[in-house]
């Protein structure tokens, strides 16, 4: 993605997804305003790892859970 994304519409294409910014706008309160998405998906960790492996990496970036993740852990036995 070439282009910078506002918080909300990074927020309606990737509800439920960590996203991986480059560039990310924050305010005074740190919250996200807008960044480039570079990689987005369910899995923290394959995120992780292609952020690592880029060759060009961004001066500033961020890692953000994007949605609502539940209070309590849920586990089911």
């Amino acid at each position: 993605m070439d282009r910078a994304l506002s918080a909300k519409e990074i927020g309606r294409r990737h509800d439920g997804e960590w996203v991986f910014l480059a560039d990310p706008v924050m305010d005074a309160a740190g919250n996200l305003l807008r960044g480039k998405v570079l990689f987005h998906g369910p899995d923290s960790d394959r995120i992780y790892q292609k952020a690592f492996a880029l060759k060009d990496k961004p001066l500033r970036a961020a890692m953000l859970w994007i949605g609502v993740r539940p209070k309590e852990p849920v586990l089911v036995l």
